[in-house]
């Protein structure tokens, strides 16, 4: 079975993963480009300051890594974005994406798909 090395780099920290297949890719790149920028993925404001998160505004990557890993749209940005990796069922890293950290998460992306598909 194939396995290949994925490193992901924000600011201060660098993760190292293994993923089975980089099908990932696609799924996160579609559904960042489905949900920025969109307002039915804005969170609604359930109280003054206190907003709604909706399962639906989540993109579960789990079954391409031996970890958990998850990247949620944050509804009260048009433009924001975390991810949820599990190390084990204690040790979780938990990763706000947002500004420039996003803008070259979508360029690697990208980058990567066109790599891989050729």
């Amino acid at each position: 079975m194939n396995s290949w090395s994925i490193q992901l780099q924000f600011d201060n920290i660098t993760i190292n993963l293994q993923a089975s297949s980089l099908a990932f890719l696609q799924q996160m790149s579609k559904f960042i480009n489905v949900t920025i920028n969109n307002p039915d993925y804005r969170d609604s404001e359930t109280e003054r300051g206190i907003f709604r998160t909706a399962p639906e505004q989540s993109c579960d990557l789990s079954a391409y890594f031996k970890n958990a890993v998850k990247i949620m749209k944050d509804g009260e940005y048009d433009d924001s974005y975390s991810m949820s990796i599990a190390f084990n069922k204690c040790n979780w890293v938990h990763l706000s994406i947002r500004g420039n950290a996003l803008n070259n998460l979508i360029n690697e992306l990208e980058i990567a798909i066109d790599e891989w598909s050729s």
